[in-house]
């Protein structure tokens, strides 16, 4: 039985072609007209109080009420299931921070799909991750927080923590995330960039060069600290500079910032934390005052020059005394070399008549190699004269021998005739 022919789809009579042509919606998602997707609410991002001079736009979703309804953010279940909430208007108003409402996006994407997309514009990146985390809070999606968590993790370095989640922490008041980004910076302080710790607010500043886990070079800190109080002395607190110039911090101070630090340092700590750091200072500066001292002039630069006379006074000693120093351990170490050299030249003596005996050995053996020899050939001249003694004796038995075999009959014969006679 052949295929029994019923009819296509396209040739039912009645109804909208048009519309059949229109492909269906594959996935519900508030990215979707509007019109065609059924959006039944609508969410209006507004900035918050203290950006509001910036006449920041205001920022529409259309939404639908049954996905947020049923998702896992707390605050929309919460809405939609109490009735008394929910507004004529069908319309929710948030005041958020301006980075919250950048990152709006990405939140509405994780509750329509349930995952993070990729892409920088859809997912989570270090410029919005801190905001998600505010709210993944804000909304309530613990999913969302531990995703946004994870990527932090990760995430965190010496360049991300203070420029990202430092600032941005603080901005939402995240008191856990700021103290995450603080030991990341105390541990790396180092491997941060110069720009990125001049541009630390005095607060955080203190809390990393303070923190119980920093790991810096004293000498880099120093440097960081001298450049620092020159741009921001007077947001700089007394306490959190007397807490950053003590010797538990930073006990080496770095030639170049000596200076610096004295002068800045001077009338904002007490006399017995400013003592400390100037004996530092000053240590400092007389280690290096070949750099400070060229010929008969001073190129300390400019910090030097705005000291006080007193501490000017106090710089020169110091750098005279351990000029003194200096020269008194070369001049040791030059009666040092000059011992090693004749010691040396001692030796070089020794070894001469060393090479001298070495000939003469070397002559006595050659002699003697010489005498050996000719003792070996006089040896084989003996053994050869020995040979031909020992051959001609053998000869000599063998002709004797003959010869009385061939005497012997006529001696017979002879014996015979003689008898006979008688």
């Amino acid at each position: 039985m052949g295929r029994i022919d019923l009819g296509h789809w396209s040739d039912l009579e009645g109804g909208d072609a048009a519309f059949r042509r229109r492909k269906p919606m594959t996935r519900l998602t508030w990215r979707s007209d509007p019109a065609e997707s059924m959006s039944d609410w609508t969410i209006e991002l507004y900035p918050k109080e203290e950006e509001l001079k910036e006449q920041s736009p205001v920022q529409t979703f259309p939404v639908h009420k049954c996905v947020l309804a049923t998702s896992s953010s707390e605050y929309f279940r919460r809405l939609f299931y109490n009735t008394s909430m929910i507004a004529e208007t069908n319309v929710s108003r948030i005041n958020l921070q301006e980075s919250s409402r950048q990152a709006f996006p990405v939140l509405l994407d994780f509750i329509y799909s349930g995952e993070v997309l990729d892409g920088d514009s859809s997912g989570v990146t270090s410029s919005n991750a801190v905001a998600l985390r505010h709210l993944a809070r804000f909304f309530g999606i613990a999913s969302l927080f531990a995703v946004v968590n994870e990527f932090i993790h990760s995430d965190m370095n010496p360049a991300t923590a203070p420029k990202y989640y430092l600032r941005e922490g603080s901005l939402y008041g995240d008191l856990q995330l700021v103290k995450a980004a603080c030991a990341a910076c105390a541990m790396n302080f180092d491997a941060m960039e110069e720009a990125a710790v001049q541009d630390l607010p005095p607060s955080f500043f203190h809390q990393i060069v303070t923190h119980s886990d920093f790991q810096g070079t004293s000498s880099l800190l120093s440097c960081r600290l001298g450049n620092y109080v020159q741009h921001q002395e007077d947001a700089l607190a007394k306490s959190q500079l007397r807490d950053m110039v003590s010797s538990r911090v930073m006990p080496e101070v770095d030639p170049s910032v000596s200076c610096a630090l004295l002068f800045h340092a001077r009338p904002r700590i007490d006399s017995r934390a400013y003592k400390s750091l100037s004996e530092r200072c000053v240590h400092a500066y007389s280690k290096n005052w070949e750099t400070s001292f060229k010929g008969k002039h001073i190129t300390t630069g400019s910090s030097y020059n705005i000291l006080s006379d007193s501490v000017k006074i106090e710089l020169l000693e110091a750098s005279m005394e351990s000029a003194q120093q200096d020269v008194r351990q070369i001049r040791e170490a030059n009666a040092f070399l000059e011992q090693e050299v004749e010691c040396l030249r001692q030796q070089l003596t020794n070894v001469g008549g060393v090479q001298r005996d070495v000939q003469r050995a070397r002559k006595a053996e050659s002699a003697l190699r010489g005498e050996v020899w000719r003792l070996r050939s006089e040896l084989a001249g003996a053994k050869q004269i020995e040979a031909e003694a020992v051959r001609l004796q053998q000869k000599e038995s063998f002709c004797f021998a003959t010869g009385l075999d061939v005497l012997k009959p006529n001696l017979m014969k002879f014996s015979r005739q003689f008898l006979s006679n008688k």
